[in-house]
């Protein structure tokens, strides 16, 4: 669905700087507010913002998959154990097809309450493939369907072989919040997607600011109060927030742009 990035992780970063000293981070305090100058994305759904990543990087604060982006790149477990394989058994292969079983972690809930279950992988699926505003489908086709033989464990049998097959799911659906869900219902989660994750995004005003709040619920408790994501119209004043202190984080700055800040003290540049 959105793009796949490594966990959003809340530092002085400003570019993926390729090679160069790096100037250590220091240990983060409990507490606080991260401001990150940022484009303004249509939605937050990210089922209708497939690799759109001026959503992704806000929704992703909020919702999570079943796995996720390491530092290094590689697929890690998040709502899932363990990351399904040959060698663990996670999968197996018959006829042509493939069959991957996913073990939920315990204990995980909604920001609202509800308890994440496999119900909701199932439903993640039936929307992807049912939905026709769904803009890709891309690997959930190859589905045959999903299987729940218990609240923690999900079957995902695939009608033939999918090699990029830890892709998918990589965001779960609340099934109880959007199964049979109105229309004004659908939007106002694009505006406020309920998640799992270490925020829970409490406000957007458009043409202006997203603000994720710290999600008491998360299995995973971030340090930081609240993440507030200011909108800005180019990627000149998003430079210009962050040489002012106006801006803590800047994910838009590209290597090109580094030099421009090699005499700002208040900057960290930081290798991703």
């Amino acid at each position: 669905m959105g793009s796949r990035l490594p966990s959003f992780v809340i530092a002085l970063v400003i570019s993926a700087c390729a090679g160069g000293p790096i100037t250590p981070v220091a240990t983060p305090a409990d507490g606080g507010t991260a401001l990150v100058a940022w484009q303004e994305p249509a939605t937050l759904d990210l089922l209708y913002a497939p690799g759109v990543q001026s959503a992704a990087t806000i929704a992703r604060v909020a919702v999570e998959g079943l796995l996720r982006v390491g530092p290094d790149g590689a697929e890690i477990p998040a709502l899932a154990r363990e990351v399904p394989t040959l060698a663990n058994g996670g999968i197996a292969l018959a006829g042509g097809g493939m069959t991957v079983r996913y073990r939920l972690r315990e204990g995980v809930r909604w920001s609202d309450g509800a308890p994440l279950t496999s119900a909701d992988v199932r439903f993640t699926w039936q929307s992807i493939v049912g939905d026709p505003k769904v803009s890709s489908r891309d690997g959930y086709d190859r589905i045959a369907d999903v299987e729940t033989p218990d609240d923690l464990t999900a079957v995902v049998h695939y009608a033939s072989l999918d090699a990029a097959y830890t892709m998918r799911f990589d965001v779960v659906l609340p099934r109880h919040l959007l199964e049979g869900a109105s229309d004004a219902v659908r939007v106002a989660y694009g505006r406020s997607p309920l998640g799992t994750g270490p925020f829970r995004i409490t406000e957007f005003a458009a043409g202006d600011h997203v603000t994720a709040e710290r999600n008491p619920l998360a299995r995973v408790r971030p340090h930081l109060d609240r993440v507030i994501f200011r909108f800005t119209p180019s990627l000149d004043v998003a430079k210009a927030q962050l040489k002012a202190g106006e801006a803590d984080i800047a994910p838009s700055i590209f290597e090109s742009d580094v030099p421009d800040f090699a005499h700002e003290p208040q900057v960290a540049i930081a290798q991703a």
